[in-house]
């Protein structure tokens, strides 16, 4: 039994010798899948971003021009377009920094990462 173990350890650790250089050949494989994943996913998180700022903003026209019917003042209904339009601004520039500050650190870790294998 004890020789069985032997030859499979000795077998395990000359194929760990043999298979490093795929290994690391996959690592780095995986690392720059991943890394497409993670823009792809980007890219699609957006693009429905994009998706819900249209929404709000065909909502905003939809209450803008039910506060014009209401009793026919052009003001209300641009007040209201106005904050909308306000608020949808405000939560894309939050998200487009947010989205820039994440791209500098993503290239930052990708930086630091041929540097801590070595």
């Amino acid at each position: 039994m004890q020789g069985f173990e032997r030859n499979r350890t000795k077998q395990s650790i000359e194929l760990g010798k043999t298979n490093r250089s795929e290994d690391s050949k996959q690592e780095s494989l995986y690392e720059s899948s991943s890394i497409e994943a993670a823009n792809d996913r980007k890219k699609e998180c957006f693009l429905n971003y994009r998706y819900i700022m249209a929404g709000l903003l065909l909502w905003g026209a939809v209450l803008a021009f039910g506060a014009y019917r209401y009793n026919g003042d052009p003001r209300r209904a641009a007040v209201v377009m106005g904050f909308t339009i306000f608020f949808i601004l405000f939560w894309y520039l939050m998200l487009r920094q947010l989205r820039q500050k994440r791209s500098q650190q993503d290239k930052n870790k990708e930086a630091r990462l041929p540097s801590s294998k070595e």
